[in-house]
């Protein structure tokens, strides 16, 4: 069965528990939760007339390191000449345990390579050998663990990916620098003060600068579309700097203080509008009358010491600022066009 259908043992360790049970014992199995799914799953079969593509001899080949903190994961990838690091923070209330996280981690990392990984072959480092244990196995005693792996197969399958998982000891993971960063250029506005700007100049379509995990959202709480300093799952580009912004409606950014006036460059370059949460320096920085002389409204999101205005990254996610702002921030809206 194994060798017809790859992967298979990932999509019957519920039906093969539910025989056990009912060869111990006269009961009837209820089928339902994740029995149902995984007998569902094969119903597949009654229609499919595709086949799985043979690789060829000659591929690409990637490799990566990949790991994960309680708090964000990270990965560096050699792809060709290209050498990429990633990384993302997870969800505040993120309880799960780290061998889940090791394993979504890998998941990430492919996911943010996308189309570059077909018909490849793949070398991952990891520190997990509860991961690298349910890859080779097909599965583990962990539902969670196995749910993931599922994924990941169903990736590197649709994608003609060879998937090979090997030990690396965590003193020498190159990615556990990148799952321990914390960045306070990540910060990202509170709830309520993105709900005072998108109200005001919104509804806003997409977010210039952010990642997957502090991009802002519509009003139907959807991520906007948003382009992110590398790759990520869910990325609508990379590096804002590369991308046409003359086809975007209504523009979002919170920028690093740093890219403030490299970004406004850029924006007046593309004759583009655009809401730009930036602080009230002082000493008054050069970009501040070129913000301002462009500006045909601003509100003030709070006062210099305020609390609640912005969220900082910390090793529970994103939690709102309780030490106060260092600077005013405003949120002005601008138009270069």
């Amino acid at each position: 069965m194994q060798l017809a259908v790859p992967g298979c043992k990932l999509f019957c360790r519920e039906v093969n528990a539910a025989i056990s049970v009912c060869t111990k014992c006269s009961r009837p199995v209820r089928v339902f939760g994740p029995l149902k799914e995984e007998i569902e799953y094969w119903k597949f079969l009654d229609k499919w007339e595709g086949f799985s593509k043979w690789r060829p001899e000659f591929h690409n080949k990637i490799d990566m390191v990949t790991d994960s903190s309680g708090y964000r994961y990270g990965a560096l990838v050699n792809l060709g000449d290209n050498h990429l690091t990633m990384g993302d923070y997870w969800l505040a209330d993120d309880t799960r345990p780290i061998h889940e996280k090791e394993a979504e981690a890998i998941l990430k990392a492919l996911q943010s390579l996308g189309k570059s990984l077909l018909d490849s072959r793949v070398d991952v480092l990891t520190d997990s050998m509860a991961v690298i244990g349910a890859w080779n196995s097909q599965g583990s005693k962990c539902p969670a663990l196995n749910c993931i792996m599922k994924d990941i197969f169903q990736l590197v399958a649709g994608q003609n990916v060879d998937l090979h998982l090997s030990f690396v000891p965590s003193e020498l993971n190159k990615a556990d620098g990148p799952s321990r960063i914390l960045n306070t250029a990540d910060t990202m506005l509170s709830n309520a003060s993105w709900v005072l700007v998108d109200s005001r100049f919104g509804p806003h379509t997409v977010d210039l600068m952010s990642l997957d995990s502090n991009v802002m959202q519509s009003v139907d709480s959807r991520p906007l579309r948003h382009f992110t300093p590398w790759l990520t799952p869910e990325t609508s580009g990379v590096n804002v700097f590369s991308q046409d912004l003359k086809a975007e409606s209504n523009m979002y950014v919170y920028p690093p203080y740093v890219l403030i006036f490299p970004l406004l460059c850029f924006l007046k370059e593309q004759s583009v509008s655009c809401t730009v949460v930036v602080p009230e320096l002082y000493p008054v920085p050069m970009w501040w009358p070129m913000l301002t002389s462009c500006s045909s409204t601003s509100i003030l999101l709070g006062a210099r010491g305020q609390k609640g205005v912005v969220k900082a990254p910390s090793r529970k996610g994103f939690v709102v600022d309780e030490f106060g702002l260092r600077w005013p921030l405003w949120a002005f809206r601008v138009s270069f066009s």
